[in-house]
């Protein structure tokens, strides 16, 4: 069975944690707001600005953050990801 493709949202400790101990994903990059880390690995996978979001071909987003409130509407009223493409860690 193929394993959903998703994007996490969240390159600080709950986004640490979550890649360690996931195995039913494809990680295809980790979105995080600050621009520090943006071009950097986590696990080996890129770690990309929210607005490069749309330029993957993912399942869900995966929010794996303790913002969960902000991000959740960055990603419906910003990024325009519908509400249903949108899991918590």
């Amino acid at each position: 069975m193929t394993k959903p493709n998703v994007i996490v949202f969240g390159a600080s400790t709950a986004g640490k944690n979550f890649l360690k101990n996931q195995y039913e994903y494809n990680v295809l990059a980790i979105a995080d707001n600050d621009s520090n880390k943006h071009g950097e690995y986590l696990n080996d996978v890129l770690i990309i600005p929210p607005n490069q979001i749309c330029d993957y071909d993912y399942d869900y987003i995966i929010i794996a953050s303790m913002f969960i409130e902000g991000i959740t509407k960055q990603l419906l009223e910003e990024l325009f990801i519908p509400k249903e493409k949108i899991i918590y860690a």
